[in-house]
């Protein structure tokens, strides 16, 4: 992501930064990963937006439900924040992993001092 940092605003890349933790502290969290067990993250930037796809083994079959625990708490919020923040995201398993793919829309103005994208 430190690619980006010269061509995205800096709250897309807060919200992107904060978007990919809360994907991977769910898997290390809820996926039961063993030591071994790797967790793929790959980030695609376009002109109109930011991809990001997170992909894990999952062997405890994580509720992708969108409520947390308590609104007032720190951590719990299980996928409400992603919803929030990501223009639109997708969480689907196949073959005993876990693929959950977000996009951030970039407004015209951030497209332009991107240059080619």
């Amino acid at each position: 992501m430190a690619e980006l940092r010269a061509a995205v605003p800096e709250e897309t890349l807060n919200d992107l930064s904060l978007l990919c933790t809360e994907v991977v502290t769910n898997a290390v969290k809820y996926a039961g990963l063993s030591n071994d067990e790797m967790i793929q993250v790959d980030v695609n930037s376009y002109p109109n937006r930011i991809e990001v796809k997170v992909r894990y083994p999952d062997h405890n079959e994580f509720d992708p439900s969108l409520s947390g625990e308590d609104p007032g708490e720190t951590s719990g919020w299980r996928l409400l924040l992603i919803d929030r923040l990501a223009d639109h995201w997708r969480m689907v398993r196949t073959d005993g992993d876990v693929e959950v793919w977000l996009q951030i829309g970039l407004s015209p103005t951030d497209s332009e001092s991107r240059g080619p994208g």
